[in-house]
């Protein structure tokens, strides 16, 4: 999911896809529909509506980066390495 993240495209998605993606919201990084009308629904919307299309595929790129980012992915493993020692 983090690699369709960062193609700068407008994602629907099951949540089971987006299951330990810290930070990731739907509406704002990408469309989460677990029926299966609802999926198709999302998909039809956005082939109707270009704008938002255009606005999911921008914040699920920006999401991407600040997900990925090398502080925030070291520090993640740091805090995974200090629970380990604990």
């Amino acid at each position: 999911m983090m690699d369709a993240l960062a193609y700068d495209k407008a994602i629907v998605a099951s949540p089971l896809a987006c299951e330990g993606l810290v930070g990731v919201q739907d509406e704002h990084h990408l469309l989460q529909y677990a029926d299966d009308a609802q999926f198709a629904d999302g998909i039809c919307e956005l082939l109707a509506n270009p704008a938002k299309r255009e606005w999911l595929g921008t914040n699920a790129l920006a999401g991407a980066t600040d997900f990925a980012a090398p502080g925030r992915v070291a520090g993640a493993f740091a805090r995974l390495y200090q629970s380990v020692r604990e």
